[in-house]
């Protein structure tokens, strides 16, 4: 994806700093950036919803609890035993 970004001069300092220091491209640094900050947020929940924080537990339980209707049918057999 190609993508077009405005840098204020202190922010397009570090980029040519880090540029320097790695040898990589615009590209490599700033994926590199954004994958690192991405892991951090991930990681501390920063910034993330209640739900984004849990997503990927939900569905993962299955208590394994049948349909209201079927529930319902093993309820009454179970009392008339």
């Amino acid at each position: 994806m190609s993508m077009s970004i405005h840098l204020d001069a202190e922010t397009e300092a570090l980029l040519e700093r880090l540029l320097r220091q790695s040898g990589g491209s615009e590209s490599v640094v700033l994926c590199e950036a954004v994958h690192r900050l991405t892991k951090e947020r991930f990681r501390s929940g920063e910034g993330d919803s209640v739900y984004e924080q849990i997503a990927d537990l939900v569905g993962a339980v299955n208590l394994n609890i049948p349909p209201a209707r079927e529930h319902g049918r093993l309820c009454r057999e179970a009392v008339r035993r």
